[in-house]
């Protein structure tokens, strides 16, 4: 997000960059650095991938041929300036397009023991992932499911405002994680098919940048008596600039406890007189040992577009996305994982050739809905 606003966070990458250095050239893994005021925390991940489609078609990094390009370095830091003030900040590296991204950031004021304030470009409360969704480490599978975390507009990283977090003990063994916030929205979407589907000309850009503002929106999650168990649901409602309102509102469910991860989310958006789209998914993960994990998820999205169409309607496959995927993972300790995965894709919601090239795919009647995808990847988190 925000690729054009690179050049207000060059001095932020430069600061975490020298932090990082000076404190990696005392230690691999660097303890908090201390000064008058607190501590300083660092935290990083890091991400390289390869993919490959069959066919013409592209999906996430994968491209026909082969692609080598796809590399992320997220760098977090906080600072604790006092017992009630926290500052917190992430910047992503893409390698692949030389981008210095703001993830976020924010500054959280402790109002009580189970209560905080959270003000800035603040982490988005909603789903299982959303506050994560770049830590590789953290999930079974290299990516996370299109269906709910993909470019679609359902799921942003942040939200630009602020909100209120805290924790709510329910009884002895009960506990709900609540969230409430209110402000505006800066996401990427992926277009390129939904305008294909309504006739449109396809944008030269890939990704095209979406504002919202007047967004309220709040979370709970529950933390259960049965170790590893919880699930809750979010909601928001948002206003596009120059455009329809967006209410979003999403479910999850998920149990983890060795050897066993099992998850599901279902998401579903509506907007007057735009869309109404739906997207789930369902994964199981079990560790065979300390190293290796096998993993199966299967995804489903669609969209209805309430626009009328400008041309000749393209094929209800630019509406859909169904995907199977197969994982096999070697963790080298909880740290560092590398990870092969191998998708089948039917529809070309998110699967389809180049941008130049889907109005003639589409006009020779060659647009293939389904494609095959192979990822290998090194996820790592320190």
């Amino acid at each position: 997000m925000f690729r054009d606003s690179r050049w207000r966070l060059a001095s932020l990458a430069l600061l975490v960059l020298g932090l990082g250095s000076a404190a990696g050239a005392q230690e691999a893994n660097p303890a908090p650095i201390k000064d008058a005021g607190g501590e300083l925390s660092i935290h990083g991940f890091g991400d390289w991938r390869y993919a490959r489609t069959d066919g013409d078609n592209e999906v996430l990094s994968g491209a026909p041929g082969g692609s080598y390009t796809f590399a992320h370095l997220g760098v977090a830091f906080a600072k604790e300036v006092n017992s009630r003030l926290r500052l917190e900040a992430e910047a992503l590296f893409a390698g692949e397009e030389h981008d210095i991204d703001l993830v976020y950031a924010f500054a959280d004021v402790r109002l009580s023991s189970r209560a905080s304030l959270r003000v800035g470009q603040v982490k988005q409360p909603f789903g299982l992932f959303s506050e994560v969704v770049q830590v590789g480490t953290l999930r079974p599978f290299i990516a996370l499911p299109q269906s709910v975390y993909g470019p679609s507009g359902m799921a942003p990283e942040a939200f630009l405002g602020a909100g209120l977090t805290g924790q709510a003990p329910l009884g002895a063994r009960w506990n709900m994680q609540w969230d409430a916030y209110a402000g505006g929205q800066n996401l990427e979407e992926k277009h390129a098919a939904e305008e294909a589907a309504l006739g449109k000309p396809v944008f030269a850009e890939e990704f095209v940048l979406r504002s919202r503002r007047n967004m309220v929106g709040g979370r709970a999650l529950f933390e259960t008596p049965i170790e590893g168990f919880r699930f809750g649901g979010a909601a928001y409602s948002a206003e596009e600039l120059e455009g329809s309102r967006h209410n979003t509102a999403i479910g999850s469910i998920e149990y983890v406890r060795r050897p066993f991860e099992f998850r599901g989310e279902l998401i579903h958006q509506s907007a007057s007189g735009d869309l109404r789209s739906t997207g789930w998914y369902a994964e199981a993960a079990y560790r065979l040992d300390t190293h290796w994990q096998l993993a199966g998820q299967y995804d489903h999205y669609t969209v209805d577009l309430l626009e009328e169409p400008e041309g000749t309607p393209g094929p209800a496959s630019l509406r859909e996305h169904r995907e199977g995927i197969l994982g096999v993972n070697y963790w080298v300790n909880p740290t560092c994982v590398f990870k092969v995965n191998y998708s089948r894709v039917d529809g070309n919601r998110f699967a389809l050739p180049a941008e130049d090239a889907i109005a003639a795919s589409i006009a020779a009647g060659t647009l293939r809905p389904k494609t095959n995808l192979i990822q290998f990847a090194v996820q790592f988190a320190f």
